[in-house]
């Protein structure tokens, strides 16, 4: 089971592409991604086969083949964009893709359903006509009728699992894009650096203002010694005027 958790893609990590834009996705969901694909081949195929008995298609079986072809290019990006260029991965883009693929699951095993049930109303209005004419025959529906009607009933049966996967991938993907927004916002804004993170609190002395630390200009030689600065000699020159006054030695008065 924890194997199942890991992250599918990531045996790809060392390959030089950044990926961090993208969620982890599990083993399962790669499991389920393929189940999906599997699915839309082989309803593709059901689909394909009653058009041919039919000589014809109804309009469930276009939709069909079109979320197929849909199909293909969802999964077929997704794979592409994780595993080989990241750089065309876009998190709100394949939310967008998720929703689109559950509409169009939906109204194909729909449409695929309501065909199914008309012909099987047609199949049994047949079969009771052939047996109460009395003509001998153990069914008056044609094989190639009973073929086609049998892959489209199938095809509507697969449709509707094929819509509950993409529902569970859709909710997962949900999930997985709240918790990532969660962890990125929370990665963005954690401060590791006691020095950084006491910056954090920088007095705001007003527009126009470029000091803007907690801690006063040094103005005497102590300040300077707290902070570590060893206390550099002053200059007469250079002294203030009461320090030069206080250099001045007084001379006494010679009489004479």
């Amino acid at each position: 089971m924890t194997a199942m958790k890991n992250n599918f893609w990531a045996f790809k990590d060392g390959d030089g592409n950044n990926r961090a834009h993208v969620p982890a996705t599990p083993m399962w969901i790669a499991i389920v991604r393929a189940v999906q694909l599997a699915l839309a081949l082989l309803i593709l195929i059901l689909t394909a086969v009653a058009a041919n008995k039919f000589r014809g298609a109804f309009s469930s079986f276009a939709l069909t083949w079109f979320t197929f072809a849909w199909t293909l290019l969802h999964i077929g990006w997704l794979a592409i964009s994780i595993l080989i260029v990241p750089l065309i991965y876009n998190i709100w883009g394949q939310l967008a893709v998720e929703i689109l693929s559950v509409i169009f699951w939906l109204a194909s095993w729909a449409a695929l359903a309501a065909d199914a049930a008309s012909l099987g109303e047609y199949e049994r209005m047949y079969t009771g006509d052939a047996v109460f004419t009395g003509t001998g025959r153990s069914s008056g529906v044609p094989n190639d009728f009973k073929t086609g009607s049998s892959c489209t009933k199938a095809a509507a049966a697969l449709g509707a699992l094929q819509w509950v996967l993409f529902v569970v991938t859709l909710v997962f993907f949900v999930m997985a894009l709240v918790r990532f927004q969660k962890g990125h916002t929370t990665t963005t804004t954690r401060v590791s650096d006691p020095e950084v993170a006491a910056g954090g609190a920088e007095l705001k002395t007003g527009p126009g203002q470029f000091h803007t630390t907690e801690q006063p200009y040094p103005d005497n030689g102590g300040v300077q010694a707290q902070q570590g600065f060893a206390e550099q000699p002053v200059s007469v020159d250079h002294a203030p005027p009461q320090q030069q006054q206080q250099g001045h030695q007084v001379q006494p008065t010679v009489y004479s």
